[in-house]
């Protein structure tokens, strides 16, 4: 075979069980115009990308978006992912659910050409890379996160960030690493998944730093090695600063940012040395809910979930039927992967490259990622959990008297008492990603070793396999009717329904049964195959991704593309700008709860359409005053809660500006939904206030203070101005004109524009019901003409006040946020760094 002929032939293998893979998870979906339908695929990231292409399809750049809450920035938001370059596919001449399908399914390419790519560059051979890229793009923890398709992002580009950092820390670092690892971090950050290039820039100043820690004695040599990776990692801060500069401003004033006690040691050692008043509670573990602090460890993989590793249903399935026994684990959090399933053949492989690679510093650092991602997602389950769980089983001590907290000593309560800002992050689930990457990495660093040694270790481990999992299957059968009796004493899933105890024993048996089956079957291909060593690697691959369609196709739910596109809400209610939703995240319909089906989740998605839960308001484009965001504003979250604690629902609504108030009838089986609008004292969006006082705000980082402010305008009376500045605009100093009638014309001419046409009697102050935010500026045309532009006052906690004198005028608001105009200039000069760095590197 040629030279030409060989490369052909290497370059089109990997695609073959790609497109196999591809068709066999993802035909179905394409075939029959299905959308996905798991969690936030469905109603997060469909409408919300939805609603961000509806916005540049006219023309304008998605920077504000007035129906969350009253009015909230788009683009500050991370998860909008607005100006990352992939999302380009939304541009071509096909519908959106179209392209929205193939976004996902083209990341899954990504994902399996890239770990194949980093693969191959580590040395590993052809049959190996693309087990690897196999094991890694359709494992459980990559596949779940089709329905978190940011996430599905930051695992596609991971694997060249890891590649990067490896060639990075050589002693013959390679030109073309820095600008590698620059755009892999900087398309995490702008794909919405700035916390896995967080982790791996932790990754690779770890993995410098230990290969390295001898040039330390010489800090002028360590200091100009290190340059190349420093500069990568600012060039990709600079690169994706359109994205960063407005999400740090963003995330400064969101709930994460309340700070009530100390999150890190450093933050406890300043206060106690200034004399604060602190406590250490957060810093050993006990976090109360509702907090940042306490909301950051949902999210959690338990231990009892490592089984799936090579039993795929071990916790039984959690759709589109509740079989899911785990929930009987008393300790058992909230679900972010439904499996986390590898296969035994990957896992066998990953041990037997481990095993191989451990002297090495690169199968240190694959073998510590492996580590780090399995122990960090333990998250709440920390040592403090374990100590607290034998002392109440062996009535040794209580809680109390333990003075720790659950996740005290774990590895993600560590990261984030150690690492200033990783305390803003959340979910301990999302440090998978890299045990994933790095395992399947050693997965293939295994398949190599083994063909050295005709296969002999991946026999044993498999004979091993089999025989723990007829053990396990034996054993469940016998338990069985202790299973199926605790899952029948838990509270029914609110939308899934009861648990089947019976089905979830059922799909545990078939897991060991299918782990079984996949064991012989290799030791069988190793035997049969001994005289023609080559058909080895086919027969895996193929034995591998049979294996991991039938633990995980079911995991991919689909409705027609219908149930997204039909419009529920009539024109009329389309003209009522916003809607409270008078419903707590869980509830549904009670026919729900008292019986399972298999079409619950298409049910779901209709309720949740009807009910504008949590992000289908913006499909009707209609506004939702408690909306979910990934940064929910802490002045405006802790304003709805004492609005909800001391208001009445319609009387909540109408101070919102909202024009009806959603329910639903819970006396009924099928939970109907009542939409009680338009109300009849609904304040406008623009009126003018019969007078103001000042009331600052201490501390912007202190929930006291907001609470306080919230509180306040809560029980205030009458049409008053609350300004949360220092003094007064001078504006109001003017003289009174008896002759005019007072009145405000509001017109919405864009998302971020809108025009008041005013007329004051005396010099007054008009307030805008749309969030406060310094990005707002006002340009005032004043009777006299003379023209002002200013930036509008906070008032009323989280609304927009402008201080007019008498006369008529005419004021035009627009979001211009500064933030997003530095961080494009910076932008845009970066990618031309890129380029030119780039050249250079890979000049000869």
């Amino acid at each position: 075979m040629s030279n030409r002929a060989r490369r052909f032939r290497h370059a089109v293998l990997p695609l073959i069980p790609l497109t196999a893979l591809l068709v066999l998870f993802f035909a179905p979906a394409v075939a029959n115009n299905q959308s996905f339908l798991f969690r936030d695929a469905a109603h997060f990231y469909y409408p919300l990308f939805a609603h961000i292409q509806s916005v540049w399809g006219e023309g304008r750049i998605p920077l504000w978006n007035p129906y969350d809450g009253v009015g909230m920035p788009l683009l500050a938001e991370p998860s909008s992912s607005v100006f990352y370059p992939g999302k380009l596919i939304f541009a071509l001449p096909i519908s959106f659910p179209a392209a929205f399908r193939w976004y996902v399914i083209l990341h899954f390419a990504l994902a399996y050409l890239t770990s194949y790519n980093a693969a191959r560059r580590l040395n590993v051979s052809h049959a190996g890379s693309i087990l690897a890229a196999i094991s890694y793009s359709f494992g459980g923890y990559v596949v779940a996160t089709h329905a978190n398709v940011i996430f599905l992002v930051g695992a596609a580009w991971a694997p060249l960030a890891l590649l990067a950092v490896v060639r990075l820390a050589g002693e013959q670092p390679k030109k073309t690493a820095a600008p590698l690892f620059a755009l892999s971090l900087a398309m995490m950050i702008l794909g919405g998944d700035p916390q896995a290039a967080f982790h791996l820039t932790l990754v690779a100043g770890g993995y410098f730093l230990c290969t390295h820690w001898r040039l330390l004695r010489t800090p002028l040599l360590f200091a100009k090695r290190s340059i190349p990776l420093a500069a990568a990692i600012l060039l990709a801060a600079g690169l994706s600063a359109v994205q960063v500069l407005p999400t740090v401003e963003w995330a400064a004033r969101s709930r994460r940012a309340l700070v009530d006690q100390p999150r890190t040691v450093y933050s406890y050692a300043r206060h106690a040395l200034a004399g604060d008043d602190v406590t250490a509670e957060v810093l050993l573990g006990k976090v109360e809910q509702g907090t940042q602090e306490r909301e950051s460890y949902q999210f959690s993989f338990g231990p009892w979930r490592w089984p799936e590793l090579v039993w795929a249903n071990f916790s039984g399935k959690m759709y589109p039927e509740n079989h899911r026994w785990a929930n009987a684990i008393p300790a058992e959090g909230r679900v972010w992967a439904p499996s986390l399933y590898v296969g035994g053949t990957s896992l066998a492989l990953a041990l037997i490259g481990a095993w191989g690679w451990r002297s090495q510093p690169l199968g240190k650092l694959l073998i510590a990622l492996v580590a780090i991602g399995v122990l960090g997602s333990l998250g709440w389950y920390g040592l403090g959990w374990l100590l607290i769980e034998l002392g109440h089983d062996l009535q040794l001590w209580s809680k109390e008297s333990l003075g720790v907290g659950e996740p005290f000593g774990g590895l993600y309560w560590l990261l984030n008492t150690l690492v200033p800002g990783y305390a803003s992050f959340r979910y301990p689930a999302k440090l998978w990603l890299l045990a994933a990457l790095a395992g399947s990495l050693l997965t293939g660093f295994g398949f190599d070793a083994e063909r050295e040694r005709a296969f002999r270790g991946l026999t044993l481990l498999m004979l091993g396999l089999a025989a723990v999992s007829c053990v396990a299957l034996i054993g469940v059968t016998l338990q069985q009717s202790k299973i199926v009796a605790a899952a029948a004493q838990v509270p029914a899933d609110l939308l899934l329904g009861p648990i089947n105890g019976k089905a979830g024993v059922v799909d545990m048996q078939l897991s060991m049964l299918q782990a079984i089956i996949v064991a012989v079957c290799v030791v069988v291909i190793l035997f049969l195959a001994k005289k023609r060593p080559p058909i080895v690697a086919s027969l895996l691959v193929a034995v591998v991704m049979v294996d991991l369609y039938a633990g995980l196709s079911w995991t991919i739910a689909t409705a027609p593309d219908a149930m997204w596109e039909s419009c529920l809400y009539s024109d009329d209610y389309q003209m009522a700008n916003r809607w409270y939703r008078h419903l707590s995240a869980t509830d549904y319909p009670p026919e729900f709860a008292a019986k399972s089906s298999p079409d619950r989740q298409i049910d779901g998605l209709r309720f949740d359409r009807m009910t504008l839960f949590p992000r289908y308001h913006l499909l009707e484009k209609v506004g939702s005053i408690v909306p979910s965001n990934s940064l929910a504003p802490a002045d405006y979250t802790l304003l709805v809660e004492a609005m909800q604690k001391d208001l009445q629902p319609n009387d909540m609504a109408e101070r919102l500006s909202a024009a009806g108030v959603i329910r639903f009838d819970r006396t009924t089986p099928d939970g109907q939904v009542l939409l009680d609008g338009p109300l009849t004292k609904t304040i406008p969006m623009a009126w003018i206030a019969d007078g103001h006082r000042q009331f600052p705000i201490d501390d912007p980082r202190s929930r006291n203070s907001w609470r306080e402010a919230a509180e306040a305008f809560v029980h205030q009376h009458g049409r008053l101005a609350m300004l949360h500045g220092e003094e007064a605009s001078p504006l109001l100093n003017g003289p009174a004109q008896e002759n005019i009638i007072d009145q405000v014309d509001y017109d919405r001419v864009q998302d971020d524009v809108i025009e008041i046409a005013v007329s004051l009697s005396q010099p007054s102050y008009v307030i805008v019901q749309e969030y406060y935010d310094a990005g707002w500026r006002a340009e005032i045309e004043l009777e006299d003409g003379e023209k002002i532009t200013s930036p509008t006052e906070r008032a009323n906690v989280v609304f927009q006040a402008i201080a007019l004198p008498a006369g008529r005028h005419h004021v035009t608001l627009r979001y211009v946020p500064a933030s997003f105009y530095r961080g494009a200039a910076i932008s845009l000069v970066c990618v031309l760094g890129l380029l030119v760095w780039t050249v250079f590197a890979f000049r000869p």
